[in-house]
């Protein structure tokens, strides 16, 4: 799950929301923005510590209309080339520099299922550089008619898609976008977490659970539950998962475990996945 911060007015990202954006999304970062005098767009990415990123932003010209991504790789190696933005063309080395002016620019949020390249995350390219190449750069021309926007809208599958072209009177923001005061963001993922004990309905019995599980029970629920504990407690369950854990993922701020003898059943921890010390499974 990356994330985008898009000022479309030219407000400033403060600091700590960056710092959050990187943190949670730390496969590199990137930045675009529209020159106020010449409409150009100017690329600065493969920022991969949260200190390159803080130091770019605060170069680019103020009241610019600009963006900033976050990437967690889905598919595409953790390169400083394959972070967001990315230029609409048809030359994949235009889209790996990281340093550029262009006339047209895009960033994403999302998994664009029929782009995924075959080798996924071990691939030289990732699903937003093959739907740019394949499918956005051979009808860029088409980008100002409402018509196209809607169909690309369906195509990117509940995504979020962001244009920045020089032709255009204003950028084309696809998706379900979160406001923020002057600025929007891609998902909830710019946010502290914060925990809300009033949420739990019951106190989850976490030593049955880990019972069931070594007596390989075949049938289980979909459990969606939260711990309520700091977040000490919270890493040592983790840790415990660790030898029946087949895999994970996250979504804003739930932790997503797969359990090797339940393989079509999920624990879903409402707890920070993004422990203190960057701490992972």
């Amino acid at each position: 799950m990356c994330i985008i911060a898009y000022s479309p007015k030219g407000k400033r990202i403060e600091k700590d929301t960056l710092s959050i954006m990187f943190k949670g999304n730390p496969d590199g970062a990137g930045i675009m923005y529209i020159d106020k005098d010449t409409k150009d767009i100017h690329i600065i990415k493969g920022l991969m510590t949260e200190k390159e990123l803080l130091k770019a932003y605060s170069k680019i010209p103020k009241n610019a209309i600009h963006a900033v991504h976050c990437r967690i790789a889905t598919s595409g190696e953790i390169v400083e080339g394959n972070t967001h933005p990315f230029t609409i063309t048809n030359d994949y080395k235009e889209m790996k520099k990281t340093i550029a002016c262009v006339s047209s620019a895009l960033m994403h949020n999302g998994v664009l299922t029929a782009c995924e390249p075959q080798k996924g995350i071990h691939s030289n390219i990732s699903d937003t550089m093959l739907f740019a190449h394949d499918y956005i750069y051979p009808l860029k021309s088409q980008l100002a008619k409402l018509s196209f926007q809607k169909l690309l809208n369906l195509s990117i599958s509940g995504s979020r898609l962001l244009i920045f072209d020089k032709s255009l009177k204003s950028p084309i923001m696809l998706g379900q976008w979160k406001p923020e005061g002057d600025l929007l963001f891609s998902n909830s993922n710019y946010k502290p977490y914060t925990y809300y004990p009033k949420y739990t309905s019951a106190v989850f019995d976490y030593d049955s659970y880990c019972k069931s599980v070594s007596n390989d029970i075949q049938e289980m629920s979909l459990f969606d539950l939260t711990f309520c504990c700091d977040f000490e407690e919270a890493q040592k369950i983790v840790e415990e998962l660790k030898d029946t854990v087949e895999e994970y993922s996250y979504s804003d701020d739930l932790l997503l475990v797969t359990v090797n003898s339940l393989p079509k059943d999920y624990l879903i921890c409402n707890v920070p996945w993004y422990l203190e010390g960057d701490y992972e499974l």
